[in-house]
């Protein structure tokens, strides 16, 4: 535990061990010529000889004849290296959950706040909010099952699909969403923001665009360009005429400013008459 030979420390005083900067504790005890009657227990950090630093938790008992009287000292010196690893993993996971709750309770105070723009009644808000804040729970579940590492983007497109276009009023909607790119993964930050803009693209073309009738087809293609970055083309066809909106909702608000602004991207809208057609661009 020490980098010590036997030789170097067998007849040597107690203190020979007294590790450099100790704490106050540390240094009365191996300084003093009393040592303690009692149980003793601290930690310090022992630099060996050969500069490597090595946490141990130190316990001293007395040893004590017949007569109740001490006459020597036994010393244990356990290495902990594991246990301080594991205390501080522990303590960066509670600072990155604390950070990523604090985001997502972020993004959702303002879906709430922004929601309120134009819906009709409490029913149609409560609809609309709990749509996005769904979509949200669908990414975090996706990050979670695999421990907060990146997620992949078709599972995230098909999530979206399967969860808004399957149910009894869109039935067999879900086959009519054409996927095409290779595995490409997503970090957690960039795959939450995601979920929230595929979540409205989706939800605009069921309500409107190509996913609304029974023959619109929607398709979705994703590459990387010469820079590195992921490019996605969202491309609808078949559906009724496409007219511009005449006001931009929160919807278009989280496509138009969430990719530029929480991931540095672009992202262009074309309403074209024979199909709606975005693409994102990120880095």
């Amino acid at each position: 535990i020490f980098g010590l030979a036997a030789e170097q420390v067998v007849g040597q005083p107690l203190n020979m061990l007294l590790p450099p900067k100790p704490s106050e504790e540390t240094r009365k005890f191996f300084v003093s010529h009393e040592r303690p009657a009692r149980l003793a227990e601290f930690d310090m950090t022992w630099v060996r000889p050969d500069g490597a630093s090595v946490p141990l938790a130190i316990s001293y008992s007395p040893v004590c004849d017949h007569d109740g009287t001490m006459f020597a000292g036994k010393l244990i010196a356990r290495d902990v290296t594991e246990r301080v690893r594991a205390a501080r993993h522990t303590e960066m996971m509670m600072a990155e959950l604390n950070h990523r709750v604090r985001n997502i309770l972020g993004v959702i105070r303002g879906l709430i706040t922004q929601s309120r723009a134009g819906v009709a009644s409490v029913e149609e808000f409560a609809e609309v909010v709990g749509g996005r804040v769904q979509a949200l729970a669908r990414a975090h579940d996706q990050i979670t099952r695999h421990q907060w590492g990146p997620g992949a983007l078709s599972d995230l497109i098909t999530a979206e699909a399967e969860a808004y276009l399957s149910g009894p009023n869109f039935s067999g909607k879900a086959e009519r969403v054409k996927l095409n790119g290779a595995p490409t993964a997503l970090a957690p930050e960039a795959f939450s923001i995601l979920s929230l803009v595929i979540h409205e693209l989706m939800t605009n073309s069921a309500k409107y665009g190509a996913l609304c009738d029974q023959r619109g087809q929607v398709t979705i293609d994703w590459a990387r360009d010469a820079r590195g970055d992921l490019i996605i083309d969202w491309r609808e066809k078949d559906g009724p005429l496409v007219v511009p909106p005449t006001r931009r909702g929160f919807g278009s608000t989280i496509i138009e400013h969430s990719i530029p602004h929480d991931l540095n991207g672009e992202v262009t809208l074309d309403y074209r008459p024979e199909g709606f057609q975005a693409r994102i661009r990120i880095p």
